[in-house]
C-alpha cells in the first residue's frame, strides 16, 4: 500500500519557518533614548525642524517684531544665532513695506525677501511652490523662513479643520526635511485685544494651527502718547523644557540716530497703570483711616470725613504696618 507523502518544495528553508514575523512594535526607554537637543535660531522663540506661530491684532507689530528680530541678528531682546532668514509675503503685507522698515532698520544681518510670482499659486499645499521653496532653503543655506500671514498661505477656509491639518502637515514636513525654523504669523480672535494674558485658543482663526505648532505666542500692543508701541510676547505652547518668560518690549523711532529701534521695556500698560492707582488710593485711605484713628476721632467722624462706609473704617482700621509693607 502506497502513503501519502508531504511534498515539500525545494526552495523553502524549514529553518526560516520558525522565525518570527516582523513587527512594528518595538518598546524603547524614553529617559534612555537617543534625542537630538533643540537647535534655537531665537533663544525660545523659534527652532530648525519646528513651528511658530505668532498672533497679533492689526497693528500690533508682529510684522514688524519678526523682522527687526531676524534683520538684526544680534542679542538686544534674546539670544539669536547668525544666520539667514526668508521672508514671505502675502496680502496683508508687500515687498515694498517690508523695504521701508528695511531702511529704518538701517543695518541688515541676514534677512533675505523673495518676490512672489502672480504666475504661481503661492500656498502650502502647491507641491511646485513648496518644493521649490525647499530646494532653496536647502540649497542656500537658510535657517528660517516666515509667512507673513499664515492665512496667505493656506488654500480655503481657515475655519475647516481637515484643510487647517492638511496646511499644517505642509509646513511641518518643511520644517523637518529642510531643517528650518518655520514662523507663521497670524491674527488673534476678535476681543482678544482687551485681554491681559494670551491662551493658545485666542491665536489665528483656527485652533488647529495654535495646537498642531510647536511654539505659540500672543503679541500683546499698546501705542503710547510718545508714539512708542508698547508690545508683550507671551508664550503660550512650547516644546522646551523652560518656555519663554514675557518678554516686555518697546519700539519707536529714534529721531537722533534716525533709526528704528525695540529695546526691552519695564513699562506698564493702561489696565496695569489704572489697577495700580486703585491701590495706591486705597492705601493712602488706609493710612488716613489709621492716622485720624490716633488722633482720636470716632468711627462715624472717619466716616464722614473720608467719605467711606463705617464697616471700611473699621476695617482699614485693623491693618497692621506689617500688612500694608507687605501687600
Amino acid at each position: 500500500m502506497k502513503t501519502n507523502e508531504l511534498k515539500i518544495p525545494e526552495n523553502i528553508d524549514l529553518n526560516e519557518m520558525d522565525n518570527e514575523p516582523e513587527t512594528w512594535f518595538n518598546i524603547s526607554d524614553p529617559l534612555k533614548a537617543n534625542v537630538p537637543p533643540l537647535e534655537f535660531i531665537v533663544d525660545g522663540y523659534c527652532a530648525k525642524g519646528l513651528i511658530t506661530v505668532i498672533g497679533g491684532s492689526a497693528g500690533s507689530g508682529k510684522s514688524l517684531f519678526n523682522q527687526i528680530l531676524f534683520q538684526k541678528r544680534n542679542d538686544e531682546l534674546l539670544p539669536t544665532q547668525k544666520g539667514k532668514a526668508i521672508y514671505l509675503t502675502g496680502a496683508d503685507s508687500s515687498e515694498s513695506e517690508i523695504r521701508r522698515r528695511a531702511k529704518a532698520i538701517k543695518s541688515n544681518d541676514g534677512l533675505y525677501t523673495v518676490p512672489l510670482p502672480d504666475s504661481l499659486y503661492c500656498v502650502a499645499t502647491n507641491d511646485e511652490f513648496m518644493g521649490e521653496l525647499e530646494h532653496q532653503i536647502k540649497n542656500q543655506g537658510f535657517d528660517a523662513v516666515i509667512f507673513d500671514t499664515l492665512a496667505d498661505f493656506h488654500e480655503g477656509n481657515l475655519y475647516e479643520a481637515e484643510k487647517a491639518n492638511i496646511t499644517m502637515q505642509r509646513f511641518t514636513r518643511l520644517a523637518r526635511s529642510a531643517n528650518v525654523a518655520v514662523i507663521l504669523i497670524t491674527h488673534t480672535r476678535k476681543g482678544s485685544k482687551i485681554k491681559n494674558e494670551y491662551n493658545v485658543e485666542d491665536i489665528s482663526d483656527s485652533r488647529v494651527f495654535g495646537t498642531k505648532a510647536d511654539f505659540v505666542f500672543g503679541l500683546k500692543s499698546e501705542y503710547q502718547k510718545d508714539g512708542s508701541n508698547l508690545i508683550e510676547l507671551q508664550c503660550v505652547k512650547s516644546r522646551s523644557a523652560k518656555p519663554l518668560s514675557p518678554l516686555r518690549a518697546e519700539i519707536y523711532f529714534n529721531d537722533v540716530m534716525n533709526e528704528l529701534k525695540i529695546t526691552r521695556s519695564e513699562r506698564m500698560f493702561s489696565p496695569e497703570l489704572e489697577a495700580q492707582t486703585k491701590e495706591e488710593k486705597r492705601l493712602h485711605k488706609i493710612r488716613e483711616v489709621q492716622r485720624l484713628k490716633d488722633e482720636g476721632k470716632s468711627t462715624r467722624e472717619i466716616a464722614d470725613l473720608l467719605d467711606i462706609g463705617v464697616g471700611t473704617v473699621s476695617k482699614y482700621s485693623n491693618i497692621s504696618e506689617q500688612d500694608l509693607s507687605a501687600g
